[in-house]
């Protein structure tokens, strides 16, 4: 997903797969435009980019409610980590 946005203009998103722009995003929010990113990847069977994979994995555990089928440690690690903080 690209965003472009200059301060005081409307906002622009696209949706890029193998440097192809996909299509165009009406970018309402931030969230939005993450949710459709999400649903991509979902609809595609597109596995997440390995360095975003541990964000991804929370924000559908916690924020979407969708549990993963495995958690491994380096998850499990990052999920006691953030819940120890508070």
């Amino acid at each position: 997903m690209a965003v472009d946005s200059d301060e005081g203009e409307d906002s622009q998103a696209f949706l890029v797969a193998d440097r192809k722009v996909v299509c165009e995003v009406e970018p309402t929010s931030y969230i939005y435009c993450l949710s459709i990113l999400m649903a991509f990847h979902y609809a595609l069977n597109i596995a997440y980019k390995n360095s975003q994979n541990l964000l991804y994995k929370f924000i559908e555990e916690f924020l979407l409610g969708i549990t993963p089928s495995k958690k491994n440690q380096k998850y499990r690690k990052l999920v006691q980590d953030l819940f120890a903080m508070g």
